[in-house]
């Protein structure tokens, strides 16, 4: 997230607009409103499935436009697509 983060004006902000609850899991429909260093608009949108158990999040998926993201963005750094 460090990398991701320092590519932004101000620290990131995604906002959610739906949510849906069944059992262990939370589904969540978000959007971001953000301006990158370059003054390029990134207003991706969202579907995060987040799994609870126990009180705690133990898995999150998130699903993305991954266009936008390289478009916005640019490709990441070879060292940080290895740490992945």
């Amino acid at each position: 997230m460090g990398h991701f983060r320092s590519l932004f004006a101000v620290r990131p902000r995604t906002v959610a607009h739906r949510l849906i609850a069944e059992g262990d899991y939370v589904v969540v429909e978000a959007r971001g409103d953000n301006v990158t260093r370059t003054g390029v608009r990134y207003d991706n949108e969202y579907c995060m499935v987040w799994r609870i158990e126990n009180g705690k999040v133990k898995e999150i998926r998130e699903y993305c436009d991954s266009a936008l993201v390289e478009k916005a963005l640019g490709e990441f750094p070879a060292s940080v697509s290895a740490a992945s």
